[in-house]
């Protein structure tokens, strides 16, 4: 992005690991593990991968019906590191991240319609062109 993201440390995403139906007497809620959006049984699994394709971070958080919103925020030890950075460096994420000042996301919805912020999600490395 030509320099106008400086101090990103990494890029946040979550990802269903494809697993077989639990079983009840392993588990209380089978159904929390099924995915609606993939059809599938399965684990959220957070990640955060740098420049040079190195995790910084990766965290099972959920079964598979969790959103990777309500995952990111069960990351105790990814919430501690980004809460002691120095203010200059944040990790980015998609529109399924609430943003905040160490986690930068496009903008969606009314705010995409505003001529301001046209050019952020123009620059943002990837993720803009998939705003709502």
């Amino acid at each position: 992005a030509m320099g106008s993201f400086a101090g990103v440390l990494g890029v946040i995403n979550g990802w269903l690991c494809c697993i077989d139906a639990p079983s009840k007497a392993v588990v209380k809620n089978v159904t929390d593990y099924f995915s609606g959006h993939y059809h599938r049984y399965g684990l959220n699994v957070q990640a955060v991968c740098d420049a040079n394709l190195r995790f910084l971070y990766v965290g099972v958080l959920g079964p598979g019906k969790t959103n990777d919103a309500r995952a990111f925020g069960r990351a105790t030890h990814l919430h501690r590191w980004l809460k002691e950075l120095d203010d200059k460096y944040f990790i980015i994420g998609d529109n399924a991240y609430v943003c905040n000042r160490k986690l930068v996301t496009p903008f969606s919805g009314p705010q995409h319609q505003k001529k301001e912020n046209d050019i952020y999600n123009f620059i943002y490395p990837s993720y803009g062109s998939k705003s709502k």
